[in-house]
């Protein structure tokens, strides 16, 4: 028999070891999460002509869909009457903020459609 098998402090040892591991390790493993979910999200701001600004926090695989219902129906206008820009580029609905390679922070540009013309 081994005294290191039945010493009752050892064994309440390895036991305190043991959970205080498994707590480090969720912690670990909670905080790696929080930082993919962050990294997974982006700010962008949406400027209208006269200035205004509407900040937007999405997931970069998110279709701009969202983020352009979301604004018109805050802004009172009807979706196809505005166009988005971002860097001088139309943006297409179907499109993403990763696709696009956007960074957080950056800004869409909204523009009122204008049908007419000589």
């Amino acid at each position: 028999m081994n005294f290191l098998e039945f010493c009752p402090i050892c064994i309440a040892f390895d036991f305190i070891f043991y959970f205080s591991s498994i707590s480090k390790t969720k912690n670990k493993m909670s905080q790696e999460k929080t930082e993919s979910t962050e990294n997974n999200q982006i700010t962008l701001k949406v400027v209208d002509p006269q200035g205004g600004e509407t900040v937007f926090r999405i997931r970069k695989t998110t279709k701009f869909t969202k983020l352009f219902k979301v604004y018109c129906e805050r802004k009172g206008y009807q979706i196809g009457s505005i166009k988005f820009t971002f860097d001088g580029i139309l943006i297409d609905e179907d499109q993403t903020p990763d696709e696009l390679d956007m960074e957080d922070e950056d800004i869409i540009e909204a523009h009122l459609r204008q049908v007419g013309g000589f």
